[in-house]
C-alpha cells in the first residue's frame, strides 16, 4: 500500500476507538474493517493550508495472489470555517474626558489562512463624537497617533499590538 504524502489512513483494529494505528504496507486491513468504517483518512496539519489533493494506492490480496495496484485520488477542500473569516465585535465603554484602547476582546477576527498583519480594516464611517487613532507604539498616550478618517485603514495586528485607540471629544461649556 502507498501511504499518502499529506495525510495518512488510520485503522481502529476491531473497531476499538481506544487506539488507532497508521495503515502501512506491513499492517494490512480487511474488507470488513473498510466496510465497518474502521479505516479513515486524516490530513497532516503541516500541509493543511497548502495541499489540495492527495493520493493513495492499494492492492487486494487473498494471501496467495494479489491484484494490480489501484489509485484513489483525494480532493482536499477547505471547510467553510477555513475559507470565511469569523469576526466578533462587542461594545466599547469609555468615560468622558478619557479614552480607551481597542483590543481583541472588543474586535476579534479569526482567519485561518491570513496572517494578522494582512487582515485589513477600512473605515467607512468615522466616529461622530470622538476620534479613532492609530498610535505608532502602544506606550504612547491615547491622544497621540494618526487620526483615522473615512477611507483610512488599519490591520488586525494593530489591534493585537494595542495601537488602535478611541478618544471622545472634550465637552466644553462656553463659546
Amino acid at each position: 500500500m502507498f501511504i499518502p504524502a499529506v495525510g495518512c489512513f488510520k485503522w481502529w483494529p476491531g473497531g476499538s476507538i481506544g487506539g488507532s494505528r497508521i495503515v502501512t504496507p506491513d499492517v494490512p486491513f480487511s474488507v470488513e474493517d473498510l466496510t465497518s468504517d474502521h479505516i479513515f483518512y486524516v490530513q497532516d496539519s503541516q500541509y493543511k493550508t497548502q495541499a489540495k489533493q492527495d493520493i493513495f494506492s492499494f492492492y487486494i490480496s487473498d494471501g496467495h495472489s494479489q491484484t494490480e495496484a489501484f489509485n484513489v485520488e483525494i480532493d482536499i477542500q477547505q471547510s467553510k470555517e477555513d475559507r470565511e473569516p469569523v469576526v466578533s465585535v462587542s461594545s466599547i465603554h469609555v468615560e468622558e474626558n478619557s479614552g480607551v484602547v481597542i483590543t481583541n476582546s472588543s474586535l476579534s477576527v479569526l482567519d485561518q489562512d491570513t496572517p494578522e498583519n494582512e487582515i485589513l480594516f477600512t473605515i467607512i464611517r468615522k466616529p461622530s463624537y470622538g476620534k479613532l487613532r492609530r498610535r505608532q507604539f502602544y506606550s504612547q498616550p491615547l491622544e497621540n497617533g494618526r487620526v483615522l478618517t473615512q477611507g483610512s485603514t488599519f490591520t488586525y495586528q494593530d489591534v493585537l499590538d494595542q495601537l488602535l485607540v478611541y478618544t471622545p471629544e472634550t465637552i466644553s461649556g462656553g463659546a
